[in-house]
């Protein structure tokens, strides 16, 4: 792979990621918590009896920083508001990259779903 490639493709991966993050963000101050806390997946982890794993609480916690309440988002794991920082960060990054490119004349990172047409001899 070419340098130029490479560069591209991971400018393609941190976009893809940052704005995933971002998405996560919205969600959380956008979709009612009911509709959140429904669609989280059990955890396997903890629905084996094998404790707790990293993640568990991170749903109600990431909640409960949207609201504003870091003590209730520290207590269902401490993890929460630090990550959700990041994923704020990450997420306007990403999307500022985007926006900036565009407004400098770059293409998008991302490849074109129509190539080129090529033009008739």
């Amino acid at each position: 792979m070419e340098p130029n490639q490479l560069a591209r493709a991971l400018r393609i991966v941190r976009t893809i990621a940052g704005l995933s993050m971002l998405a996560v963000v919205a969600a959380t101050l956008f979709v009612p918590p009911r509709l959140l806390l429904a669609a989280a997946p059990v955890c396997a982890v903890r629905a084996a009896g094998n404790g707790e794993c990293p993640l568990c609480g991170m749903t109600g916690a990431f909640l409960a920083v949207a609201r504003g309440d870091l003590r209730e988002a520290a207590a269902r794991n401490a993890a929460a508001v630090p990550l959700y920082a990041l994923f704020t960060l990450c997420g306007a990054a990403a999307a500022a990259d985007l926006v900036s490119r565009r407004a400098r004349g770059r293409r998008s990172p991302f490849p074109s779903p129509h190539p080129q047409e090529q033009p008739c001899k």
